[in-house]
């Protein structure tokens, strides 16, 4: 993710030298403006820390703050079984004095080493509302003078800042809000300080920043007008998400009562910094919150492990789901193997078959060709027998006639031969008839056949 560009002012030299250093100490909850405003700060001419913590996914414009004292803060936190998240009352007031005395002095050595001999700087991170107190004394024993901004925002937009950025619940991130800018207002009424609200820096940030001077009696190094090209490219209101309204927060049936009477109350400081009646409300809401918070938090703590613990059996389930899938998922590669190997077999077989498919219906089509032949020729060969037939019997007339006639000779000549047979019958006759006759002296002489 692109960052913005990072505007740095040329150091302007300062022609006098202050009486006192200042720092400019930006308090509020985590992700209400506070790395915003101490950009614009910084532009205007306050000195940076020098370990930043840069841009990021959850901040793409920077967090303008030390990491070096970030993590002492969280060592801080650590020690008193806390952290960022917690919103308990913190009991920063039983330590025992050397301890005490000891994260001063840490604290003390890192403010030279991140700001040096600075005559005015911004110091900025949303956990030094949870030990307002003691960062103020090491200041004063310092002697450096400090100025209070306080940045607030509409609880509903920091709430889901937070969800979208560590997921954290709405109930959580409000406890949270409530929790930080209780403390940091309480423990800073006794300084100079102006209360901004975030929306109107992004709006307007020129009344803001005229408010601060104003409010502070600061003199910076560089004016608004001198600012205003590189303020206003890096407050670009399309950075800035999740817009709500006060109306909007106060007729959410999900918000607090604790919450609703906290944000009027700071609007009302935006307004009128010293306001009795306001922080009279304030304080009636931190009596209340700090009375039941540890009850709540230890609910909140139990009701976290049995949230842990049912998760813990869900994950388990969800773990043997997952291997099951896994296992499934592996038998199931191996089935894809398999179909794909037969469907390998199955392409080449049909690959096969088309191509004996094919052949086949070549000779079917040769033989057809063939047989439609074989039967031209057939008919053909038929046409010339019926041909040959007829020219058969056309040359078998004239025998005919010839059988016929020869037929008739033939009984002709049978008649013939019968009629000689019957007359060489009767001449025989005749002669056995005449030996008879002249061996028997017939004078006679009677022959047996008429016509001899």
């Amino acid at each position: 993710m692109n960052s913005p560009p990072i505007f740095t002012p040329k150091v302007r030299e300062q022609t006098g030298v202050a009486s006192r250093r200042i720092c400019v100490l930006v308090l509020g909850m985590h992700r209400s403006g506070t790395s915003a405003l101490t950009r614009v700060l910084s532009i205007a001419g306050a000195r940076l820390p020098s370990t930043l913590l840069g841009a990021n996914e959850s901040n793409e414009t920077g967090h303008w703050e030390s990491q070096a004292l970030l993590r002492c803060h969280d060592r801080l936190l650590a020690r008193l079984r806390s952290d960022w998240e917690d919103w308990r009352p913190l009991e920063i007031g039983r330590l025992p004095a050397s301890e005490r005395k000891e994260i001063k002095a840490e604290i003390a050595d890192l403010l030279r080493l991140e700001f040096g001999g600075a005559g005015l700087f911004v110091l900025k991170d949303p956990r030094i509302c949870r030990f307002t107190d003691l960062y103020l004394e090491t200041l004063a024993d310092a002697d450096i003078a400090v100025r209070i901004v306080h940045a607030v925002r509409n609880p509903l937009e920091v709430a889901q800042s937070l969800h979208r950025r560590n997921g954290t619940l709405r109930a959580d991130a409000m406890l949270q809000w409530l929790r930080h800018v209780l403390d940091s207002e309480a423990a800073t009424r006794a300084h100079e300080r102006v209360v901004v609200a975030f929306g109107a820096l992004v709006s307007d940030w020129r009344g803001v920043f005229d408010r601060i001077t104003s409010g502070l009696d600061l003199a910076w190094p560089y004016s608004a007008e001198e600012i205003s090209g590189q303020v206003e490219a890096f407050l670009d209101a399309k950075r800035f998400h999740h817009r709500h309204t006060t109306e909007e927060l106060l007729l959410d049936p999900g918000v607090g009562r604790w919450v609703e009477q906290a944000y009027s109350a700071l609007l009302v400081l935006t307004r009128s910094p010293r306001s009795k009646t306001a922080m009279a409300a304030l304080d009636a809401v931190r009596a209340e919150f700090d009375r039941v918070a540890p009850v709540l938090f230890q609910f909140r703590a139990e009701w976290r492990d049995d949230a842990g613990r049912q998760r813990a059996a869900l994950r388990s389930l969800l773990d043997d789901a997952n291997a099951g899938l896994k296992q499934a998922a592996a038998a199931a590669g191996q089935d894809r193997q398999e179909i794909a190997s037969l469907g390998g077999a199955l392409a080449y077989e049909r690959a096969l078959h088309k191509e004996a498919w094919e052949a086949a219906a070549q000779d079917a089509q040769g033989a057809r060709q063939r047989i439609a032949g074989l039967r031209g020729e057939l008919a053909a060969a038929n046409a010339r027998a019926d041909r040959s037939e007829a020219e058969i019997a056309e040359r078998d007339r004239p025998l005919a006639e010839v059988k016929s006639a020869l037929a008739v000779s033939q009984a002709a000549a049978q008649e013939q031969m019968s009629r000689a047979s019957d007359l060489d019958a009767a001449l025989q006759q005749n002669v056995v008839s005449l030996v008879v006759q002249r061996s028997t002296g017939d004078p006679s002489g009677t022959c047996a056949h008429p016509n001899v």
